[in-house]
């Protein structure tokens, strides 16, 4: 077992897994922070991968997980932001609320 392998399994224990906890709990953006730093961590996982085997062919693999995760991201962050819209929209203003003096 190389030094590689040892570094693909460090980086599987202390980044993907807090990662995927992140992405599958918490509010909207908290979720895509995790969803961000899950392929962050895959990223570096599928390179460490590729220097463990020798293969520089599966580096490929990582550049284009990194322009579909930028990608990703700006996708996300719109319909986070149209979904974050509606519920301002569906709040009734201060003033408006029952019970307040």
């Amino acid at each position: 077992m190389n030094i590689w392998l040892v570094a693909v399994l460090v980086l599987a224990v202390v980044g993907l897994l807090p990662a995927i906890h992140r992405a599958a709990t918490g509010t909207g953006p908290q979720r895509l922070v995790g969803l961000q730093f899950a392929s962050v961590a895959a990223l570096m996982i599928i390179i460490a991968l590729s220097m463990a085997v020798g293969q520089s062919s599966y580096l490929i693999v990582a550049v284009v997980l990194a322009l579909l995760s930028a990608a990703g991201l700006l996708v996300f962050t719109r319909l986070l932001a149209t979904e974050m819209e509606g519920e301002r929209a569906a709040d009734p203003p201060e003033d408006d609320r029952p019970g307040q003096p």
